[in-house]
């Protein structure tokens, strides 16, 4: 009696882990139906409401225009992430081809790109000027070119994210003057003013580096999903129209800018302040 009831919980416990194996490969199969292999996420498309924003485009913009703007935006699947996000909560509400003459100066600078309150603006001598280096005739097999259309919209994403963040800090600059006027006797604003550049050519600094990194992931894309090699992340910059931000901070002494092997630049301190100081050491763009 005794062997013949240890043998059948010897073939119970062999049962069980049986059970058990079926059991794990049953969620093994399972794991593999929901995530096959060589499975590629699905790039994001424009929701409602930038959908609605590139209707209102294709009815006054040119076709050649309305294209280039549309399949720049849909080049960078971050890019087109980000207007969703924010043709959502309405900080971006339309995007504008104008001509230059349509567009006011700001501060005596007329710029080809620029945020006019939530609308998107581009004018139409600037869309020309960032296609010239997609024309690039003489390319070797491999070679991935700026869509510097990508970088542009990508770089007044950024300051349509952070609009709200910079209003308010210019609120707060406000109240450091207004408590100054309070006191008596002549004020010192040097700390203020000083506080009030850095921080607006931070920013600035951040959206060149968003611009960047949107143009990088486009490039990507058009490199088949692969990682770009040094070769081709080279060539992207001598190509970019707006290279000289990267190439002064990459040329610094102390502190120069780095990049990852994805040939994306890190939104770090370090980053930031380098694109800044180039920034501050060159003349005015045409991106706003």
């Amino acid at each position: 009696m005794s062997g013949i009831c240890l043998s059948s919980v010897s073939i119970g416990m062999k049962a069980g882990r049986f059970v058990l194996e079926l059991r794990s490969l049953f969620l093994a199969f399972l794991l593999l139906l929901a995530f096959p292999a060589g499975a590629q996420s699905v790039p994001p498309s424009p929701n409602a409401e930038l959908t609605a924003m590139l209707q209102k485009l294709s009815e006054y913009a040119s076709p050649e225009q309305f294209s280039q703007i549309s399949s720049a935006i849909t080049a960078s699947p971050a890019l087109t992430e980000q207007l969703n996000d924010l043709a959502s909560s309405r900080k971006i509400t339309e995007i504008q081809v104008r001509p230059p003459e349509a567009i006011q100066p700001i501060q005596g600078i007329r710029f080809g790109a620029l945020l006019d309150g939530t609308q998107l603006v581009l004018a139409t001598d600037l869309l020309v000027e960032l296609l010239k280096n997609r024309g690039y005739a003489a390319i070797k097999p491999g070679t991935v070119l700026p869509n510097t259309t990508t970088f542009v919209i990508g770089h007044l994403a950024f300051h349509a994210k952070t609009s709200d963040e910079m209003a308010r800090f210019e609120e707060d600059i406000k109240r450091m003057v207004d408590e100054k006027l309070k006191s008596p006797g002549r004020h010192d604003y040097t700390d203020i003013v000083l506080l009030g550049t850095r921080t607006h050519i931070e920013n600035e600094a951040s959206a060149f580096i968003q611009g960047w990194n949107y143009m990088i992931d486009a490039a990507t894309q058009d490199n088949g999903g692969k990682t770009l090699t040094v070769d081709q992340v080279s060539t992207l910059l001598v190509k970019l129209r707006y290279r000289f931000a990267f190439s002064k901070a990459l040329a610094l002494e102390e502190g120069r800018i780095e990049f990852i092997d994805t040939g994306m630049i890190p939104m770090n301190e370090r980053n930031i302040k380098a694109v800044a100081k180039a920034l501050s050491t060159s003349t005015v763009t045409d991106i706003q």
